[in-house]
């Protein structure tokens, strides 16, 4: 049980590292997208621009940083998701540990236990057999 949650707790940072880097992706487009189209009206204001066209391209400018100013807020979130579950991780990890060297203290136990238990036997054979051998002569 300990170890699928270890291993969920991996996969949902995985996750979160995938989404980031397709956000990343994204918002790397949106810039561009939006240097370019900065870029495309202020060449077309200089060459003269009907004010229709120049609302229009104003707008489209307008939309993009708004799109931009959106990833970069959903890449702020995704940062803090990224701690929470670097935390997750590390207690899943943790709890593993700790149940491993339960495991590995109550395995040495038991074996110890087993082998007092078998030397006790050995003892009482060894007892009863000389009490055999002493009733004999």
């Amino acid at each position: 049980m300990r170890r699928r949650l270890f291993e969920i707790a991996e996969g949902e940072l995985a996750r979160i590292f995938k989404e980031m880097a397709m956000i990343r992706e994204s918002l790397q487009a949106v810039t561009l997208h939006l240097d370019t189209a900065k870029h495309d009206l202020e060449e077309r204001l200089s060459g003269g621009l009907i004010a229709e066209e120049c609302q229009f391209r104003t707008r489209h400018i307008q939309v993009l940083s708004d799109e931009q100013e959106e990833y970069a807020k959903r890449l702020v979130k995704l940062e803090m998701e990224i701690l929470r579950a670097r935390h997750n991780l590390s207690l899943r990890h943790r709890e593993k540990e700790l149940i491993e060297n339960f495991r590995q203290k109550d395995y040495a136990v038991f074996l110890a236990e087993m082998q007092r238990m078998e030397q006790k036997e050995a003892d009482d054979l060894s007892s009863m057999r000389y009490v055999r051998k002493e009733e004999i002569l």
